[in-house]
């Protein structure tokens, strides 16, 4: 699993124990789970240390530039299915169960095809989103599958945004395979903040969602189930 890391700190925290739980889910299934972390910072050099996570440092932007170069240093281990996960991504309480479901439809790479959205400024204030096209978040790809693409290219260079859809783009012309949508349930939750390429109001006006709130984050994702948190920092 490639995640990239840049400011955040105390909600990439949150990320890191939610890891901590997904590894356990995925070692009960029989799944090893191996996280791969590029970032800038001396802060998330050591919190990643913490975790056991394989760090890399990486300068922030371009983007495609920094994922690109984790995906190299990634590659140089052994491991048969690749994850993408944002630092902002979390599995809901059973989302592991529906992730590795995937793994075990002897497809070649998949992805969800909903996911539940939050905002870390208003935490009763999420949504399911459901239908929502290529999803980056969970897109996985059997390793087989990556060592096929041409000069190891998985992200093109030099990009800030739509960087999931073109890697997908990207593998497809090497190898033909393109991630099967899989209607499983939402089982990733992404905790927006000002800081995302895409913002919380950003999808919420893309999708036509303003009236549409009703999910609560607390009721979702277990990292935080605990309310004595009041304010959570993001830089």
């Amino acid at each position: 699993m490639t995640v990239p890391v840049w400011g955040r700190l105390e909600l990439t925290e949150k990320f890191y124990e939610g890891m901590k739980r997904a590894s356990k889910d995925f070692y009960r299934h029989g799944y090893d789970l191996i996280l791969y972390v590029a970032g800038s910072e001396e802060e998330h050099r050591k919190m990643a240390a913490s975790f056991g996570a394989k760090y890399i440092h990486f300068q922030n932007k371009p983007v495609s530039n920094k994922m690109q170069a984790l995906m190299e240093f990634s590659m140089k281990d052994e491991w048969d299915y690749w994850m993408a996960m944002g630092s902002d991504d979390f599995f809901t309480e059973n989302g592991v169960d529906l992730a590795v479901k995937q793994l075990k439809s002897g497809s070649d790479a998949g992805m969800p095809t909903s996911m539940y959205i939050f905002s870390i400024y208003n935490r009763n204030k999420g949504f399911e989103f459901k239908e929502c096209g290529r999803i980056g978040a969970g897109r996985w790809y059997k390793r087989e599958v990556l060592d096929k693409v041409k000069d190891g290219v998985i992200y093109p260079p030099d990009l800030n945004r739509i960087l999931d859809y073109n890697s997908e783009k990207l593998i497809y012309e090497s190898t033909g395979v393109i991630p099967i949508s899989f209607d499983y349930g939402s089982y990733l939750a992404d905790v927006k903040t000002n800081e995302n390429i895409n913002s919380f109001r950003n999808v919420c006006r893309f999708r036509r969602l303003e009236n549409h709130f009703a999910l609560s984050l607390f009721d979702y994702i277990p990292e935080f189930k605990d309310r004595s948190i009041k304010r959570l920092k993001v830089k």
